[in-house]
């Protein structure tokens, strides 16, 4: 048997074309009898919906496109089948293009995504250049669709979904100072997020009445050399505990450790801002995400966004972080 068509559920199930052709496009439209028989019929007859195709004949499509920055973090995995599920509920396709903050522009791969009939964009905004910035939002301006910032707010003209930074790192500080910790080497790319992390991690030290040294931060701006450097700060700082963030960061503290001979915790306590499944693996304490509830409330906002047919509904939501505490931290005290 050939590729099936709409004209073959139509003989399939006695139901008009342009009906079915509705049922695809917005399943809302048609009652829920026509479309469950509908349904039924994609699933036996083994239909696949050309969207791309629909998409270009339709001024509404609904895909949604996904510039994710971080291409090593298996994190992006979870959530974006987090994001699906509810997605597909609403009948929504998700586009995923991949990014790399050294590589990559952020304006240039909205240009790119341009190109697609997306109806709606999630993005990381992650931009020190003005130029750059006022760039992108021109481009997202000017466009039909609803833009979504995820884990940075860049815009206040445009709805947000972020991780409490602040809180996480402010938690994984607060742990180790708990435990004796004093000289506590925080790890991290220079970036948007990045910034919280420090003022959360500053404010702890604050709150506890210990002074912090500001050497014991170490920015850095890209993915090369990431295990020498640890193993030169900690060399230089000989702390006894490490905040690591972002997975390059925490895999290369963890080689950094291995090469120097120093175990954990007996050596050097570790907390990693990610909870990702090598470091459950190692026993690693961590500061995770709760990734279902993040990804339902991305997509739910995403399709409320759609369905105002505006930009923005004022959204600037905040997600709080969880502490999985493990066997990487050690008393001190």
């Amino acid at each position: 048997m050939g590729k099936i068509t709409i004209n073959d559920l139509a003989n399939y199930t006695n139901i008009s074309k342009s009906t079915i052709s509705r049922a695809l496009r917005s399943p809302e439209s048609v009652s829920s009898e026509k479309l469950q028989i509908i349904q039924d019929a994609i699933r036996t007859l083994g239909y696949v919906p050309n969207y791309f195709a629909s998409n270009l004949k339709s001024s509404e499509n609904h895909t949604i496109g996904y510039i994710i920055n971080d291409v090593q973090n298996p994190f992006f995995s979870n959530l974006i089948h987090s994001i699906e599920n509810t997605l597909n509920q609403a009948y929504y396709k998700l586009l995923i293009s991949f990014s790399r903050p050294d590589q990559d522009s952020l304006d240039e791969k909205v240009r790119d995504f341009l190109f697609f009939p997306i109806s709606g964009l999630i993005f990381s905004p992650d931009i020190a250049n003005p130029d750059v910035k006022k760039s992108l939002y021109t481009q997202l301006q000017n466009q039909n669709l609803y833009p979504l910032q995820l884990f940075a707010r860049s815009y206040d003209e445009f709805d947000s979904i972020i991780v409490n930074d602040f809180y996480g790192t402010y938690l994984a500080t607060q742990r180790l100072i708990h435990s004796g910790h004093r000289d506590i080497v925080l790890i991290g790319f220079h970036n948007l997020v990045f910034q919280e992390r420090i003022a959360g991690y500053k404010l702890a030290f604050q709150d506890y009445h210990i002074p912090m040294d500001p050497q014991n931060i170490l920015l850095l701006d890209n993915p090369e050399f990431v295990k020498d450097r640890i193993v030169t700060k900690i060399l230089s700082s000989k702390p006894t505990a490490i905040i690591s963030i972002s997975d390059v960061v925490g895999v290369n503290t963890i080689k950094a450790l291995r090469q120097l001979g120093l175990q954990i915790p007996q050596d050097i306590s570790l907390i990693h801002y990610d909870d990702s499944a090598w470091a459950d693996l190692l026993g690693i304490t961590t500061i995770g995400h709760p990734i279902d509830l993040l990804g339902k409330l991305t997509a739910e906002t995403l399709i409320s966004g759609l369905q105002s047919k505006q930009k923005s509904l004022n959204r600037h939501q905040k997600v709080d972080p969880i502490l999985f505490d493990r066997h990487s931290v050690k008393n001190i005290l």
